[in-house]
């Protein structure tokens, strides 16, 4: 269906930024969500706007980032 979920726990309230870079580097996605204090459930539509591949995900909040490699089928 291309959903791609992600449950993320929040600290505080603060913004996260999600960047999902396709193999060449080039930048394929990017949105900004409002985390909440506690459980956060983020769903994100990938299959309308890219090819199957590998992709490298970028997670960044004011204090953590973080970086996932993904496959969309």
């Amino acid at each position: 269906d291309g959903l791609f979920r992600m449950n993320i726990y929040g600290n505080n309230d603060e913004k996260l930024n999600i960047v999902l870079l396709d193999m060449f580097g080039k930048k394929a996605y990017s949105e900004n969500f409002g985390l909440s204090h506690g459980n956060n459930v983020l769903e994100i539509n990938l299959s309308k706007k890219n090819a199957s591949g590998i992709y490298t995900l970028l997670l960044t909040s004011d204090k953590n980032m973080m970086e996932k490699q993904i496959m969309i089928r």
